[in-house]
Parts: structure tokens; C-alpha cells; sequence
């Protein structure tokens, strides 16, 4: 899935960057501290920017690329001031909906039977929808004239290398569930949806 996005100003180059070292020399919009934080420790120097100010950004040269969520591209009309999109996959724009422990407990477990299925029927039609947003999203940046790069399996390769210590902090962070959790993240990481570079498939729901 896609969350972050390299937005390129003119002119397209031969060789857009894909990788932290083909980065780390450009001036870079990220949104929100999960992105900084990722940008940061691959090397990128870094501006502070509020995804309405992208735009803005590209067009008047203070920075060199952004990341962004791929609804951006249409909701900013990024398009105007971008021509690549470089689709890297850090972490899908999520949100989650959560019920107080002590509010969850007071229910009947009649009650408690009756939400989970519930989310679980909400949950199946927001990832569908979610899929058909972004193939959607993808699609017009097309039409636009934009260029879809995709990172090569070196290039996913360099990224995970190089934010190794994110994933390491925050398993000091978790305390107890850190080990299980990685344990987990281990295993999901041998199936081929976690393991193999994206394809240009991924972005129309075909995969």
C-alpha cells in the first residue's frame, strides 16, 4: 500500500530518485512526524509542510520533492507543479475507530457480538473501498500526465536498511509486546505481499 509519495518538479530526470541516496541531497516536504521520521534517519533534509502547502512548496522551489498520501495528488492538484510519482510503500492513511475498555466490559456479550461483527463488516467495505480510492487516485495522476515510478527490490532494500532504527525504537517502546510483535512482523515479512518489491499492478486493485 501506498503512503508516502516522491513528488518531482521539472524537468522528469532519466533517473528519479528511488532510494535513500538518491534523496539525501534534496530538499524534502513531509507532512507529519511519521514521515519525518523516516526521511530523517535515510538522510533527506527535511521541511516541515501541511499537505495544502505542497503546492505551493513544488511551485515556488522551496523544496525539491514531497511525500504525501496519493489523494493528495487530485485533492492539491499537485499535478500542475509535479510530474513523478515515486510509489513508495511506508504505511498506508488509515483510521480507526476504538471503544473504552471499561465501556466495551460494561456491555452484554450479546452486545460485544453485535459490534465485532459489525466492524468486521464495516472494516471489509472501508478496505474495499479504500483499494478502489487509491486505484481511482492513481489513475487520474495518469491521465494528468504524471509518471508512476516503481522503487526496485534494491531500492526497498535500502529504505528498510537505512530505518532500521525506527523499528528498533519502537520496539523498546512497546515493552513487553515488542518481541512478540517483531516475531510476528518477522513471519509477515517471508510472504511474498511483504517481501517482494510493489508492482505497477498494486495501484489499480489488481493484486
Amino acid at each position: 500500500m501506498v503512503a508516502a509519495l516522491r513528488l518531482e518538479r521539472h524537468p522528469v530526470e532519466e533517473h528519479p530518485p528511488t532510494n535513500p541516496a538518491t534523496i539525501a541531497a534534496r530538499f524534502v516536504g513531509a507532512p507529519n512526524d511519521q514521515i519525518r521520521d523516516l526521511l530523517r534517519v535515510c538522510g533527506a533534509t527535511l521541511v516541515p509542510v501541511s499537505p495544502a502547502s505542497i503546492n505551493a512548496q513544488l511551485r515556488s522551489g522551496a523544496i525539491d520533492a514531497a511525500a504525501a498520501d496519493i489523494t493528495n495528488v487530485a485533492e492539491h492538484e499537485l499535478w500542475r507543479v509535479a510530474d513523478t510519482i515515486i510509489n513508495l510503500p511506508h504505511a498506508p492513511s488509515l483510521f480507526t475507530v476504538v471503544i473504552n475498555e471499561q465501556a466495551w466490559q460494561a456491555l452484554a456479550p450479546a452486545e460485544q457480538q453485535i459490534l465485532s461483527e459489525a466492524a468486521d463488516d464495516a472494516q471489509a467495505v472501508m478496505w474495499a473501498r479504500f483499494a478502489t480510492i487509491r486505484a481511482d487516485a492513481f489513475a487520474a495522476a495518469v491521465q494528468k500526465g504524471m509518471r508512476i515510478v516503481e522503487p526496485s527490490a534494491d531500492d526497498i532494500a535500502q529504505w528498510r536498511a537505512c530505518s532500521a532504527a525506527l523499528l528498533e525504537a519502537y520496539m523498546v517502546r512497546a515493552g513487553h509486546a515488542g518481541p512478540k510483535l517483531f516475531e510476528a512482523y518477522g513471519i509477515l515479512r517471508t510472504e511474498r505481499c511483504c517481501r517482494d518489491a510493489p508492482s505497477g499492478e498494486a495501484h489499480f486493485g489488481n493484486r
